[in-house]
């Protein structure tokens, strides 16, 4: 498991958990906020899936990844 943990918007991570078992990918919010390498697969799967709503999620919720681990969303 990846040691850093990611503070996901919890309405926007609740969304895009729930979008994602509608098509039949449960996902673990835990393993979303503990392992980096999981989440980021979880946000490249939401891509692969033909559904536009779920990919707008998952770069948002990537955006929101980018800007914690660059120290952006910290300075804002």
């Amino acid at each position: 498991m990846t040691s850093a943990q990611t503070d996901w918007p919890v309405s926007a991570l609740q969304a895009f958990t729930l979008r994602m078992a509608g098509h039949g990918f449960p996902v673990s919010s835990t393993l979303m906020k503990h392992d980096r390498l999981y989440a980021l697969q979880q946000l490249q799967l939401a891509h692969t899936l033909a559904d536009t709503g779920l990919r707008e999620m998952a770069v948002e919720l990537f955006r929101h990844f980018e800007r914690r681990q660059s120290g952006l969303a910290l300075a804002a």
